[in-house]
């Protein structure tokens, strides 16, 4: 098969010429990411409107957290899932995947961790120093004022202290070279502080002691004791203030580096891109 990227923000545009040209023996794959359900309500729209574009071809949706809050909407997205006879859906948490399944029984769903961890760190930067990676948007604890504390107060601890997000700001085009700075920002941690679940994702690719302060949704706590439980060198901080904050800095500092993820968990992914029947457990 040949790649033909849609980018997000294109799609409505080009959906239409798209599934008008499409084989049947073409295959059709979605995004990941944490967007399945009605926070982003847009979104999974626009995922139902691919499912219900492409009748004829196999659907691969990638990685999802999943969170409906409105029974219409869940209803809306079950129905149209369910009349895809080629539809596979993944969740990236066991959570969600036990979401998943009651809510879309008929639709097969597998549990595979975030594809992005399948990306490879940059070399190792000779400066270390923290890494704060906070989101500013609807999924944060933080108001605006707790956030600018929180980071002054880590500043005062570690002065060199460097602040980043992961949300892309350009366009398509430049996301590589985007993914690339940040990554030479990860490189360079001494420890990751962030509320964003790729955030948590980059710091265990460079191998990077990370503390997590949780969304409003849950979904990061959801995913670190799907995929790795019993990693010392991870904090979950319920309650982030300066002080919490800077003992969970270093308390996951002191901690041995845990173990990468194997790279076998991928394969219910790979079959599922092959077309090969794979039985989905929970882990």
């Amino acid at each position: 098969h040949k790649i033909f990227v849609i980018p997000t923000h294109q799609t409505l545009r080009l959906l239409k010429g798209t599934a008008l040209h499409a084989e049947a023996d073409d295959v059709v794959v979605i995004v990941g990411g944490g967007n399945m359900g009605d926070r982003y309500r847009r979104l999974e729209e626009l995922r139902c409107a691919i499912v219900e574009s492409f009748p004829k071809q196999r659907i691969l949706s990638f990685p999802q957290s999943c969170e409906f809050r409105n029974p219409l909407a869940e209803d809306y997205s079950r129905t149209v899932y369910a009349a895809h006879q080629q539809l596979t859906l993944c969740a990236r948490d066991s959570v969600s995947w036990d979401r998943m399944r009651k809510a879309f029984p008929q639709t097969p769903i597998i549990l595979v961790p975030d594809t992005a961890l399948l990306l490879a760190p940059v070399s190792p930067s000779t400066q270390i120093v923290p890494v704060v990676c906070l989101r500013t948007d609807c999924e944060s604890r933080l108001g605006v004022d707790q956030r600018a504390k929180l980071i002054e107060g880590l500043k005062n601890y570690w002065p060199q202290t460097i602040s980043t997000d992961t949300a892309a700001k350009g366009s398509s085009e430049s996301y590589p070279a985007e993914l690339q700075a940040l990554f030479s920002v990860f490189s360079q941690a001494s420890a990751v502080v962030t509320d964003r679940l790729h955030g948590l994702i980059f710091a265990k690719i460079h191998q990077k002691p990370c503390v997590v302060i949780e969304g409003v949704n849950d979904k990061l706590k959801a995913f670190v004791n799907t995929w790795m439980p019993d990693a010392k060198n991870i904090c979950i901080v319920d309650n982030p203030t300066t002080e919490t904050v800077y003992q969970a800095v270093e308390q996951v500092t002191r901690a041995p580096v845990s173990p990468a993820i194997s790279s076998d968990l991928f394969q219910p992914l790979i079959l599922a891109l092959k077309e090969e029947k794979v039985a989905a457990k929970k882990v």
